[in-house]
């Protein structure tokens, strides 16, 4: 569903507040992407999550999907040393000469809890995007799966792009940045961690990311 969420947030242990926003928009808790998907994205959006100390294993899929060429936006307050490039653990030859791959293409610091903001600004580039480019939106997708576009169109139209500059601690400039690497990819994947989840708006923002990837099919 595209409407707005009436549910009661949550902000308990790990992931719950994903669990809650995901049932309700999808019908299922659990998360829609595997590893498997990982390998033939076009663009990654790691959302709240520090890779070296929080999930160590993800490093080598980010490194492998930069070297085929895929973008990688992470979206964290502090830009961490395994956001921008890493030694994968398991390739001899790089850890004996201490070369290290890059693992991002584009680094945003939002202010802290400025995900949703972020987010919705996005929503609001994609959307004027696609009054000249057919292309923005997943026409087909949003018609056949999802109820409320056009009121969740209305709401993110009647967000000002001052009053996401002000949430998000982000420029309109470097959002439409966010939202230029999502239009160029024909499959995206938003993966979040408890940077995300861990605020009392957590499930609304959860709701958010699910509502982006509404947009253009990318479920």
């Amino acid at each position: 569903e595209l409407g707005t969420n009436n549910l009661p947030d949550c902000s308990n242990m790990c992931h719950e507040a994903s669990g809650r926003a995901l049932q309700a928009a999808l019908g299922t808790g659990k998360g829609t992407a595997d590893l498997k998907d990982w390998e033939v994205t076009d663009a990654l959006f790691i959302l709240g999550v520090n890779a070296a100390s929080n999930a160590p294993r993800m490093l080598t899929s980010l490194a492998e999907a930069y070297k085929r060429g895929a973008q990688i936006v992470h979206i964290n307050p502090l830009v961490e040393a395994a956001a921008r490039r890493t030694i994968i653990p398991h390739d001899f030859v790089d850890m004996a000469l201490f070369k290290s791959t890059p693992t991002s293409t584009l680094n945003l610091q939002p202010r802290i809890g400025g995900d949703m903001a972020l987010l919705r600004g996005m929503a609001k580039a994609i959307l004027a995007e696609s009054e000249t480019d057919p292309k923005a939106l997943d026409r087909e997708f949003i018609e056949r799966h999802t109820t409320g576009f056009e009121a969740y169109r209305a709401l993110v139209e009647a967000t000002t792009w001052k009053e996401i500059e002000e949430q998000s601690g982000l420029t309109q400039a470097q959002v439409e940045q966010a939202a230029r690497v999502y239009c160029d990819a024909d499959r995206s994947i938003f993966s979040w961690c408890l940077g995300v989840t861990q605020h009392e708006h957590g499930v609304d923002t959860v709701r958010e990311i699910v509502n982006v990837l509404l947009l253009r099919g990318n479920l």
